[in-house]
């Protein structure tokens, strides 16, 4: 659909694809390749999503990639080297002798991860609820740690610096002892803001962590976003490196992340600063944020997601705006092209879990007549771009995925079969 004197109105595919490339290079040419910027899905194909930032990175020519995630320091964690993951499978959680659930809630982000906790308390591991508000796990845990709002940032602090201070480290790291102590007004007005008796139980679980035969520390991704959490996923990974709580069975880090496919846009290179593989890009983007603020963005590319619940108004200085989804949302009512993209049921691809397991999704239905998968536009749209990509299926997308992306090396389709394959494995394997 092309918008028409303020109405979206039906056109054919050949048409929009014209118009969508006739749009995007006088934006170029007037205001340079910078001013356009792409928004990607957590609900996608890992085929979709790697296409997209290669369509906006190799084919308009833009750094400005993102998606809606937490707030993560960099594509990799400084200490470890690691991308934001869980560094611990879902099946070691029943290893763990110590489970701490950090404004996390598993049975409402991840029920087979429920389940594994609930599974791992009856072999004796010890669950720890720290949050705001009531979870479904808070009857099952040793100990629930009430908090006011915001307050997961101020609870990591306090729990890394408890170690730090008063534990014996199992891997002592003094550049980290001497940021604390630079932070040490900040910790003491986190203590104050939590009280004595929080402060006093969060000590005491510190002790836990550093003491515990494996401790595997889990907490919310969209929590990161929260006031003062800025640097929530970078204590907690720490805390878990400092105790010796990594790298070994039974003992982890990690986010829960919100969507199916979170974690595979991650890692096919949908983020501003990373290009697929968690490589560094050249020159880094904007962020989601920044996209959805910055007058210097004309031309804003959206796929399969919907930004518009997360500002008031998109920026005015847009003056061109695509919406690829499977359904008119309320960022698409505002779009001056809307593409119909089929649903996951309705074509092949394939995902990868929290616990980067990568999992093949077989299509199951007919498409509905009209519509395309994801990766299909953006061959078209590269076509009329001058650029002629010869992908045939989603099956050679992800043939090129393994040739380029170390955590996906060697993987074909057949091999993922029904089961699927753990690629964080693989990466370790090449290694």
């Amino acid at each position: 659909m092309i918008r028409r004197n303020g109405q979206l109105v039906a056109v054919a595919w050949e048409q929009a694809f014209y118009t969508i490339a006739l749009r995007l290079s006088e934006i170029t040419k007037k205001y340079g390749a910078s001013a356009i910027g792409g928004i990607g899905s957590t609900r996608t194909t890992n085929e979709d999503a790697y296409l997209f930032q290669k369509l906006l990175r190799q084919v308009i020519g833009t750094p400005h990639v993102d998606h809606h995630h937490g707030n993560f320091p960099g594509p990799r964690d400084s200490m470890t080297g690691k991308p934001w993951m869980m560094t611990n499978s879902i099946a070691e959680i029943e290893q763990a002798s110590h489970i701490v659930l950090i404004a996390a809630d598993p049975y409402q982000r991840q029920p087979i991860l429920d389940l594994r906790i609930k599974k791992a308390m009856k072999g004796g591991a010890k669950i720890y609820v720290v949050n705001v508000n009531e979870t479904e796990l808070d009857r099952f845990a040793v100990q629930k740690i009430t908090l006011p709002q915001q307050g997961a940032g101020a609870v990591a602090k306090i729990l890394l610096s408890t170690v730090v201070r008063q534990e014996e480290m199992k891997a002592p790291d003094e550049a980290l002892r001497a940021k604390l102590l630079q932070e040490d007004a900040l910790i003491r007005g986190h203590e104050e803001m939590l009280g004595s008796e929080v402060t006093a139980q969060l000590r005491e679980l510190a002790h836990e962590i550093a003491e515990a035969r494996g401790a595997i520390i889990l907490y919310d991704e969209m929590a990161t976003l929260e006031a003062g959490c800025e640097d929530l996923a970078a204590d907690l990974q720490a805390l878990a490196v400092v105790t010796g709580n990594i790298d070994r069975p039974g003992a982890g880090v990690g986010p829960l992340f919100e969507d199916a496919n979170s974690l595979g846009a991650r890692d096919m290179g949908l983020l501003p600063d990373a290009l697929p593989g968690y490589r560094p890009a050249e020159d880094a983007g904007m962020t989601y944020a920044e996209m959805l603020s910055s007058p210097q963005l004309k031309a804003l590319y959206v796929m399969g997601a919907n930004p518009a619940r997360h500002v008031e108004k998109l920026p005015d200085s847009l003056k061109l705006l695509i919406v690829q989804d499977i359904m008119l949302t309320e960022t698409a009512q505002q779009a001056d092209i809307v593409l119909p993209a089929v649903t996951f049921a309705e074509k092949d691809g394939s995902m990868t879990n929290i616990d980067h397991h990568v999992q093949a999704i077989r299509q199951a239905l007919r498409p509905l007549p009209g519509a395309k998968a994801d990766w299909e536009i953006f061959v078209e749209i590269a076509r009329h771009m001058g650029i002629k990509w010869n992908y045939a299926s989603s099956k050679e997308i992800l043939r090129e995925i393994a040739e380029e992306n170390p955590f996906y090396a060697g993987l074909d389709w057949e091999e993922l079969g029904a089961q699927g394959v753990r690629a964080q494995e693989q990466e370790v394997a090449r290694a």
